[in-house]
């Protein structure tokens, strides 16, 4: 086996995700390239030296899967959190809750519990890095059980509310996992899919992701360069390249982390 560090990055199909696997591969790194379905997995591993792993992150069973192949695939140093969702959908993933807290929040945690003893026991300096959103600064809510029901809100509604839980759970992580580091970071306004391409998205910034947002190429840069040089404190929250001096947020306040206690509570994880 290569002694490159090896990081898995989930939602690699496209947008930010298969920027960063570019970027990661520049930088050395062997990806394990994650994908919803088996078959777009391995096309996109195809003749490169990556490795293909899939699973649907909004069912339990598939996580476990997913859990599994990254452990049968070798060591792990880095492991991504890209996978993200917007949308006004009020159907409900495997545990219950609204796809953005599945995706955006549920999966982040399950995953990382699921890998953080491996990672402990195979790299000398493990990493999870959540890719959130500044759209957690202007959440109307920080009450993370809404995420539970979902209320066919989008940008300013549930959306924020799992980016802001999505930090919370960076924190909690940290937490958990001490001999992890463990971070959230944003990619910035950046015109994928998720942002031109998607009707769930306000009209108005739909268009203007057209037209004054990022590329992909730029987000992946700005979401790791500082990180690939730097060991901040585990559980920071990374924005705009830097620390976030955060102190006085919802997602590290005591009600924070007791409100994403009370979403993992009502979708039966502990």
């Amino acid at each position: 086996m290569s002694d490159k560090k090896r990081v898995l990055i989930t939602g690699a199909a496209g947008g930010i995700g298969l920027a960063l696997v570019d970027y990661f591969e520049r930088k050395g790194f062997h990806v394990l390239a994650h994908v919803r379905d088996q078959e777009r997995a391995q096309r996109l591993a195809g003749n490169y030296d990556r490795t293909a792993v899939w699973g649907d992150l909004s069912k339990p069973e598939e996580l476990d899967v997913l859990a599994k192949q990254v452990i049968a695939a070798g060591p792990l140093d880095w492991l991504v959190h890209n996978a993200g969702i917007l949308t006004t959908s009020t159907e409900r993933g495997g545990h219950g809750a609204g796809f953005q807290g599945e995706v955006n929040v549920l999966a982040p945690i399950v995953l990382t519990r699921a890998l953080g003893a491996h990672m402990e026991a195979t790299s000398d300096d493990p990493v999870v890095t959540i890719v959130s959103s500044a759209a957690a600064n202007m959440a109307r809510s920080h009450d993370y059980a809404v995420l539970a029901e979902p209320d066919g809100s989008s940008l300013f509604g549930h959306y924020g509310v799992s980016k802001s839980a999505a930090n919370a759970a960076t924190v909690r992580l940290a937490n958990e996992f001490p001999a992890l580091r463990v971070y959230s970071t944003e990619p910035g306004f950046v015109k994928t899919d998720m942002t031109a391409g998607n009707s769930h998205m306000p009209a108005a910034l739909r268009f203007a992701s057209r037209i004054v947002a990022s590329t992909p190429e730029r987000a992946a840069r700005r979401c790791f360069a500082y990180l690939l040089e730097n060991s901040p404190i585990s559980g920071s929250v990374i924005q705009k390249g830097k620390v976030m001096r955060d102190g006085k947020r919802p997602w590290r306040s005591e009600e924070g982390q007791q409100n994403l206690t009370a979403l993992l509570k009502a979708v039966g994880l502990p």
